[in-house]
This record gives C-alpha cells, structure tokens and sequence, in this order.
C-alpha cells in the first residue's frame, strides 16, 4: 500500500471522527436547554451559558462513545493473537508443508486437493511473514489474522499512524466464480465498530495482488465491490499444473480441489469435469484430505 491508499485509510478514520463527535444530538440538547431556560425565565446570558454546557457535555460523551467504538477488538482476532508462539510455529510448519505439496511430482494422479485450517494461515501470518516477507505489509498495519466459516471470511489487523491506533476489520465472502478465478466480495471494512467507507481499501488491494503478481478485475453485485482473482496454477516438478475447480469453506478450514494437467495437456485433461462449487458441507466425509 503506498503514501496515497495509507492517506485514504487515515483520512476516512479522521473523517468518520469528525462526523460522530458533533452529531445532530448534540445541537438539540443544547437548543432544548436554551428553550427550557427561556421558559424558565432565565436571563439570556445564563441561557447561553447553560446551553453552551450542555453542548460541551454532551460533545465530551458522543467523543468518549466514538472512541470505544474505535478500541473495539473482534473477538475472533483477540483469541488469534491470544495463541501461543509455539502453537504459531507448529501451525505454520504444517501450512507450509501442505503448500510444498502442491509443488510435488503428482505422479499418474489426475485430480489433487488440500486443506488449510485458520490455525495454519494464522501460525504463517504470525512466523513466516513476519520473519520472510515483511514487505508485504505496510509499516502502519501488524499482526493480520483471520477466521472462517461457512459464509466468510474476517481478516483483521492492528492499524497505528500517529495518534490513531484501532484493529481494522474486513468481512469478505468468497466463492469460486470460474475454474481458476476467485471472486471475493467485500461486505463490511470498520475500524474498531465505525463503518468505514470500502472505497478507501479498493486501491490497497488492486495494488497488493499487483504487487503478489495476480491478476484482479472488479466487478459489482448488489452495490458490493467483488474482487476476481485468477488464481496462479502451480507446476510440479514434472512441469504439470493443478487447476483449481472447487474451493469451500467450513468452519475453519478452506478447502480446494482440481485436476492436474500434462505439460500437453491430454485430452482427458481437457474433459476434466468443470463443476464449481457445492453448498458448503455437502462434500463426502470420507475422502482423505491433504493437510
């Protein structure tokens, strides 16, 4: 994210301050204790000066209510960052076994899966990206988490610059749009419990996958931003590429799935079954799953 996205973010959070710390309420106790005195038969000074208390007061309490609001932490990212180093290292090894995996040699097989718990994503956000891929993540955010459930996904992170300090929250709800391509949309960015408008987080993605080499398009639905990303096709080490055909998501786990094309491709390959997706818990309970 460069100096422009990171302003966006600021300038919304200074925004939405502005807005909450004189809201209508305010002005109306302090038009409700003027006409109260006035009835009262008050002086007109005294009237001014009580209204300007109530004014005072009651911007003091909507500021105080703005800033809970903004220390707000969700508390699937309280319990993340609650796990101990050495659940986070085990965690993250196992991720990235699962992930060497996929560049194995394949064999004969035709299809492939895999499986990744929060657990394991959470232990490699707080191990290997921090120790191996520290430029990813601007100065201003640390300590990324996420949790899953059927429906979507919740990214969070602490977000500090200057004065401001608050966890920054995404809602995401994923789906497989097309084989290979992903689409994410963006239900809700708060800081802390404040809403904050997505058009400040938009350019700090495009420029993230720009930056991870993904190609990502937007689209809309329902007034929703809705990210698509063509996913990258890993080749073994007999050069051949796992096409991805199904991704779900369960309490706590993604999954994915595919088929494994030849260097040349086949013509099996080609008539690889194009199925996309099933309601979540749908698949067998059976089948072995690579972890």
């Amino acid at each position: 994210m460069d100096a422009a996205a990171r302003g966006g973010v600021r300038a919304a959070l200074t925004r939405r301050a502005a807005i909450h710390t004189m809201p209508t309420p305010v002005l109306l106790s302090a038009c409700a204790a003027y006409v109260y005195c006035y009835f009262q038969g008050v002086g007109m000074r005294k009237r001014l000066c009580v209204a300007m208390l109530f004014l005072s007061g009651t911007a003091v309490l909507a500021g105080s209510a703005l800033y809970l609001a903004s220390r707000h932490v969700p508390e699937f990212y309280r319990a993340a960052r609650a796990a101990d180093s050495a659940s986070e290292r085990r965690a993250n090894d196992e991720f990235l076994e699962n992930l060497a995996a996929l560049s194995s040699n394949s064999g004969a097989q035709e299809t492939w899966e895999a499986a990744f718990t929060s657990e394991q994503i959470n232990g490699w956000l707080a191990v290997d990206l921090v120790k191996n891929h520290r430029g990813l993540m601007p100065p201003e955010f640390s300590n990324p988490r996420v949790a899953i459930d059927s429906r979507r996904v919740n990214v969070a992170c602490r977000y500090q610059l200057g004065a401001i300090s608050t966890v920054v929250s995404l809602e995401v709800e994923p789906y497989l749009a097309e084989a290979n391509t992903l689409a994410l949309r963006i239900r809700h960015l708060r800081a802390g419990r404040l809403p904050l408008p997505l058009a400040t987080i938009l350019d700090a993605v495009s420029r993230a996958a720009r930056g991870a080499n993904l190609r990502l398009r937007w689209q809309q639905a329902d007034g929703d931003p809705v990210a698509l990303v063509t996913l990258p096709q890993p080749r073994d080490v007999a050069g051949k590429r796992r096409m991805v055909q199904r991704v779900e998501f369960d309490d706590g786990e993604i999954y994915l799935s595919g088929h494994i094309e030849s260097p040349e491709p086949s013509a099996q390959a080609h008539n690889a079954p194009q199925s996309l997706a099933r309601p979540p818990g749908d698949r067998a309970k059976n089948r072995n799953r690579q972890r």
